[in-house]
């Protein structure tokens, strides 16, 4: 009983308190974005663009959102690139390489917010994140900028994607994700300082 009152108390607490993101009195129980989406696949791509209209749209917060493209790790493992002759844009990068063939899958994503226009996307991470209790293997692309944080305009949404593969892939799936979220899981707009806000 005492553990109830206890949690009807912090119920009460932060549902006064104005300034937690979204009017959201729950966010600072939130390990995931509300924002997070996913696009179930298989998806196809290959060297030429392929243009996804997003129905749901991607929705911005005030995290650092990026767009995650999910791999078979039964297929794809990552390898340094270390001739930065052959490979000048993934210098120095961890990226996925076919277990069987041996070649180097690199990638081009943009997205269109209804703000700002399109958006060339930069390869900022990989992982090992789970998807239907399988380990898969992630490559995320953000708004980054030579590692200076980007944030999507408040209110704005990305409707539309762009992608484009090295070699022929199928994609176990694509997420819009805010992986650091559990972070500042309350973060408000008014906390983002303007020069980190993409404008067009």
């Amino acid at each position: 009983m005492n553990c109830l009152k206890h949690v009807l108390v912090m119920f009460l607490f932060y549902a006064a308190t104005p300034s937690f993101a979204f009017g959201d009195p729950l966010c600072w129980l939130r390990t995931k974005s509300p924002q997070d989406q996913e696009i179930q696949g298989p998806i196809a791509l290959n060297d030429e663009w392929q243009s996804f209209k997003l129905t749901k749209p991607f929705r911005a917060a005030p995290s650092l959102q990026y767009v995650q493209l999910l791999l078979s790790r039964s297929e794809y493992d990552f390898v340094e690139l270390t001739d930065s002759r052959k490979h000048p844009e993934s210098w120095n990068r961890w990226v996925p390489r076919h277990i069987h063939t041996g070649e180097i899958l690199l990638f081009d994503v943009a997205v269109h917010n209804n703000k700002v226009g399109w958006i060339d996307l930069e390869y900022t991470f990989t992982g090992s994140p789970t998807l239907n209790d399988q380990v898969v293997a992630a490559i995320g692309f953000s708004a980054n900028s030579e590692k200076k944080p980007r944030f999507y305009p408040s209110g704005s949404v990305n409707d539309e994607m762009r992608i484009r593969a090295s070699h022929p892939v199928n994609l176990r799936a694509i997420w819009w994700a805010a992986p650091s979220y559990w972070k500042w899981p309350c973060r408000t707009w008014s906390e983002i300082p303007q020069s980190e806000i993409l404008v067009p």
